[in-house]
């Protein structure tokens, strides 16, 4: 139960953040993503002719760009989970307000049968203590 409060409570604090957006190009960066490879001579898009950079770039090895690649997918897999979790908390935490605000109606039958109950206990009760007197 603490667990479910715990998430409800979560969820109600914000949820998942927004995605970022692309961000505005910078002055001097590359047009385009260049690949270096190992043993060929630099692309002309990124030197020029007195062998200065063209442009403003980061090379980035292909494995961890591959890994961040994986790392935006899962990202992605686990936002569409939470989601779905989400959501299903949502309604569960909306149906227990729904009840929690509803009054309890008693019935009629209920309250009489306690009454009388609770009657004949006290009477028993007191007969029993005024015998034994």
């Amino acid at each position: 139960m603490l667990l479910l409060l715990l998430m409800v409570g979560s969820v109600a604090a914000g949820g998942l953040p927004e995605k970022p957006t692309m961000l505005e190009t910078v002055p001097g960066e590359c047009i385009a993503a260049i690949p270096i490879r190992q043993g060929a001579q630099f692309p002309d898009a990124l030197l020029m002719p007195d062998a200065l950079a063209r442009c403003s770039a980061v090379a980035e090895v292909p494995s961890r760009y591959a890994y961040l690649l994986k790392m935006e997918d899962y990202a992605n897999t686990v936002a569409e989970l939470y989601e779905i979790d989400t959501n299903k908390l949502e309604t569960e935490r909306d149906h227990y307000r729904r009840l929690a605000k509803t009054p309890i109606q008693r019935q009629p039958w209920f309250v009489a049968t306690a009454t009388a109950a609770l009657v004949t206990g006290v009477l028993v009760a007191y007969s029993y203590g005024t015998e034994s007197e």
